[in-house]
């Protein structure tokens, strides 16, 4: 859990120094897509034009844990 939160708060400021140091061509910020305060859980090309410095977009594996939902009577 930690290392997503981790992961996010990088791809985030990544992005910020990115949109704060007006990093993308006028081309690219033309097409760039608004998603405005909300919350991404998934984030891709998409929505990063670039990466820079040691930012990396990484896959973590999941790892078993507590049972989050059982289906143990019908709906």
């Amino acid at each position: 859990m930690i290392r997503n939160m981790t992961l996010l708060l990088t791809i985030a400021i990544a992005a910020l120094t990115a949109a704060a140091q007006q990093v993308t061509s006028p081309q690219s910020r033309a097409t760039a897509i608004d998603i405005g305060s909300r919350h991404e859980l998934f984030v891709d090309d998409g929505l990063i034009d670039r990466l820079v410095g040691k930012a990396e977009l990484r896959l973590h594996h999941p790892v078993p844990q507590k049972v989050v939902l059982k289906h143990d009577e019908p709906w």
